[in-house]
């Protein structure tokens, strides 16, 4: 016969056994009240809370240790995503305002504009400390080194993204200045940064959704997700619309007669941003599905078609060229990454379940 080594497979005991089968029955029947509960809207706070309720009714110790959920602050971190949102925002519009003040008092230097740029986001930050103050402490022994190696894996993607995005962003104005001369460079570059209004609002919204998502079940996030994409273009549709048909009194009052050539790609650019702000929607639902592997690609692609495009239309074009090679790389940047969404949320068979959605940190 073979030998049990009780250190590696203890044997109950009959009183062991009997207390196994009693938790099991007692968690069972938790769990059965707790059915009902569960509900579209019902929030991981509610749940919890009656959790914690049916646990102490039917006798049993809750041991906080024990939980995965350690203190209130984690809700509070959940809870805060409105007041993130509202910040992000009330950073873009005093920016926006700002500006637009300096620009109207003959204010136009641009390393002024820098610094309101590098301000908005702090006094958004006091101002919301102030109305609506966040209570959160930052926990030291979080930071072990497989967490911050599963960090690093998660922004391994994020960080060529930024490169890709910025080299997106900038490369049309930059290609103006070294195939155009400065006067065109002053002028494409004023028009640029006054379209960048367009998609303030989208980006605020794509940032509510980022925590949002994560929390949301399949057949809700299916529901959800066109209802975010149809507000963020009704926000920004408008917004680029104004742009073009104002384009010349909008310049006119926020540069006087210093580019007096800068209404002619604001249109175009108004465009591009516009599809850029759409582009934060799906932006913000696969960063909070923990894949933000897509974004890479798409900004790789939008960023190589807008240096290709704007190489090939600035000599003809000019400033139309440029702004219409921004737009282009804009256009298909949302191309793929929608192209993706649709197929990952709405296609694809796996999608209704959770794994295949891949809410997961390690990524390739």
């Amino acid at each position: 016969l073979t030998t049990i080594d009780r250190s590696i497979a203890p044997i109950k005991t009959a009183n062991e056994i009997a207390g196994l089968r009693a938790a099991n029955q007692a968690a069972a029947s938790v769990l059965a009240e707790m059915t009902p509960l569960i509900q579209p809207g019902v929030t991981l706070r509610q749940l919890d809370t009656a959790a914690r309720a049916c646990i102490i009714a039917h006798g049993m110790r809750v041991d906080r240790h024990a939980l995965h959920v350690e203190s209130d602050e984690h809700y509070e971190l959940m809870d805060f995503s409105d007041q993130m949102a509202l910040c992000y925002g009330l950073a873009n519009l005093l920016q926006l305002l700002a500006i637009l003040g300096a620009a109207g008092l003959g204010w136009r230097s641009p390393a002024l504009f820098v610094v309101i740029y590098g301000l908005s986001g702090l006094v958004a930050c006091v101002v919301m400390q102030a109305v609506a103050p966040v209570h959160l402490r930052f926990g030291w022994p979080v930071l072990t080194r497989s967490r911050m190696l599963e960090v690093l894996r998660f922004i391994r993607p994020l960080l060529l993204q930024s490169v890709f995005f910025a080299v997106w962003l900038s490369s049309d104005l930059i290609l103006v200045q070294h195939m155009m001369n400065a006067t065109a460079t002053g002028n494409y570059g004023a028009a640029k940064t006054l379209s960048n209004a367009v998609w303030l609002a989208p980006a605020a919204i794509g940032t509510v959704l980022v925590p949002r998502v994560a929390r949301l079940p399949d057949a809700e996030l299916k529901r959800y997700l066109p209802r975010v994409a149809a507000l963020a273009a009704l926000v920004t549709v408008p917004a680029a619309v104004a742009l073009w048909v104002f384009e010349q009194p909008l310049t006119a009052f926020t540069f006087g007669t210093c580019y007096p050539d800068a209404a002619a790609p604001l249109g175009l650019l108004g465009l591009g941003m516009a599809l850029h702000g759409l582009y934060m929607v799906p932006f913000g639902l696969w960063i909070g599905l923990g894949r933000p592997t897509i974004d890479m690609v798409a900004a790789a692609v939008g960023m190589v078609c807008t240096v290709g495009a704007a190489l090939v239309l600035i000599p003809s074009g000019g400033l139309m060229g440029a702004a219409t090679a921004f737009c282009l790389g804009s256009a298909l940047r949302l191309a793929v990454i929608s192209g993706f969404t649709v197929w990952a949320i709405y296609l694809r068979p796996e999608s209704a379940s959770r794994v295949a959605l891949s809410r997961e940190v390690a990524l390739p």
